[in-house]
């Protein structure tokens, strides 16, 4: 009969082939747990990389797991399990599954750690967990204006900020970045006096060319781009004519200039190229061309065609083609497969904004781009698992064709990031994506780590195929680390129809 005892109690499972490592398994998420009650799990070895992993398979099984981190003495466990549950509440919710509790914006808003709350709002407004009710009404009974104004910031967004009037006094606040927000937010007042006080604001704010609010500033201009606030142009074009300003600032702040087709865009955009001669920066200046081809003529681009670079060159050449409307698909293509980090860098949101065929061709490309074998680019590895995971959940049958052209790639570099964006993706039926390629993978030690996402992929969908594998997993190793062991072993458990024993197990004081 084998045994899993945690706690001093013993649970039976001889109708389950359960073995020691099964059992040491179970003991380490009880670890994770316990170490849980009175102990950050930021700062926790046993509980961090343990139940960061099972929040990883969102799964609403493992609700009372947060459920139990929530009685936590920790105020920064209490938040991080609301939230955890407020998003698997919304995401089963999306999926036909019942509504559990929604976030508790009582004792969130009461808290005494601010930053703990300003982080969790921000984690909740990036999953789209909060409703509009929810958002206003941390904007009119919450008490720090930070808060306050990231609700704000997202209403708006959402084009459903009806009330401009606690928003106003931000602009004031004695933290700056709470008036950046406040600004930006403004700016799409009907009202012209509250546009032209974001503005002043924006400008006093920036004069003093503080480096170190160049991360804010450069948000806000992005935040102006993507949501197309075109009463902000006035001072994005001011950080592009003053020389005085961080260059990576003026680059973002010309991109924006010419995403909102301000009409003095293109003629900073000129300034620009005839005064920057390092190479670097004339290729930044030519993927920027590249990235608003309607916007810039071809002759503007041609200074950068006498750059010293190789790239800068090939980049301004194919900025010209797209200038003249014509295809430089596969001209990026070939680009990419130069690996250039500069390129692949951004070749992955440039594809955001291609046709589904460019998209494909350009994410493909990055996915082929993949490594694990050279720990200086690892950043081409994550690349890849984006690309592939953005190929199934936005492009339809035709990406999830090349995501099945890539599982069967030779080089193990690109199968392994393949599935690992497959893991992390929303798509539905991966696991016919999988089967192909399970049994090859399970033949060689030297794909134990695709091996193992695929365990992942196809036991989360309930199939009974891995069953074989995941013993290893839960046993560990060099490749297995307690992320891997601890999903493992809850899949082992739910496929063996051993859940609720397992739950009972980890929970146990």
């Amino acid at each position: 009969m084998a045994i899993c005892a945690v706690a001093g109690e013993g649970i039976s499972r001889a109708d389950a082939p359960m073995d020691a490592s099964y059992d040491a398994a179970v003991r380490m998420i009880h670890k994770a747990l316990v170490s849980a009650k009175a102990t950050a799990i930021s700062q926790s070895n046993d509980a961090a990389p343990v139940i960061t992993a099972l929040r990883s398979a969102h799964d609403p099984d493992l609700a009372p797991m947060f459920e139990k981190i929530s009685q936590s003495t920790v105020a920064e466990n209490q938040i991080y399990a609301m939230v955890a549950l407020a998003i698997l509440n919304k995401e089963n919710a999306a999926a036909g599954g019942s509504v559990g509790k929604r976030v508790d914006l009582e004792m969130l808003l009461k808290s005494r750690e601010t930053d703990l709350v300003g982080a969790a709002i921000a984690s909740l407004i990036d999953a789209q967990a909060l409703s509009t009710d929810e958002l206003q009404t941390i904007i009119d009974k919450g008490t720090e204006p930070a808060h306050r104004v990231m609700a704000a910031a997202e209403l708006q967004r959402l084009k459903k900020l009806a009330n401009l009037a606690p928003i106003r006094d931000f602009l004031k606040d004695k933290s700056n970045v709470v008036r950046y927000y406040a600004a930006t937010v403004m700016l799409s007042s009907n009202d012209p006096a509250d546009v032209a006080a974001a503005l002043s604001t924006l400008k006093e704010l920036s004069d003093p060319h503080d480096l170190r609010e160049a991360p804010v500033q450069a948000l806000m201009l992005v935040r102006m781009e993507k949501e197309k606030i075109t009463a902000g142009i006035p001072w994005a074009a001011q950080i592009v004519g003053d020389g005085d300003f961080d260059l990576g600032l003026r680059f973002t702040a010309i991109s924006t200039l010419l995403s909102l087709h301000a009409p003095e865009g293109p003629k900073l955009f000129s300034d620009l190229v005839k005064n920057q001669h390092g190479l670097a920066d004339q290729v930044k200046l030519g993927l920027i061309a590249l990235a608003h081809p309607g916007e810039i003529p071809p002759a503007t681009i041609a200074p950068l065609l006498q750059s010293q670079s190789r790239l800068a060159k090939a980049v301004a050449a194919i900025a010209q083609k797209a200038a003249n409307h014509e295809d430089t698909t596969a001209d990026l293509v070939n680009l990419i497969k130069v690996g250039d980090p500069i390129m692949i860098d951004w070749s992955l949101s440039y594809s955001d904004q291609l046709d589904e065929g460019g998209q494909i061709a350009l994410r493909t490309v990055l996915a082929n781009q993949a490594r694990i074998v050279d720990s200086e680019r690892d950043n081409d590895y994550e690349h890849a698992a984006v690309a592939v995971q953005r190929l199934l959940e936005n492009d339809g049958a035709a990406g999830r064709k090349a995501v099945v052209a890539l599982l069967q790639s030779n080089n193990r570099s690109v199968v392994e990031a393949a599935l690992a964006g497959v893991y992390r993706s929303t798509a539905r039926n991966q696991a016919e994506l999988v089967l192909p390629i399970w049994n090859g993978l399970t033949k060689t030690t030297a794909s134990e780590t695709s091996a193992n996402y695929a365990a992942l992929i196809l036991a989360r969908e309930g199939r009974q195929e891995p069953l074989t594998w995941l013993p290893g997993m839960i046993a560990g190793g060099a490749v297995q680390g307690p992320g891997f062991r601890a999903l493992s072993t809850w899949y082992y458990a739910k496929l063996t129809g051993h859940s609720a024993d397992f739950l009972k197990a980890i929970l146990a004081d």
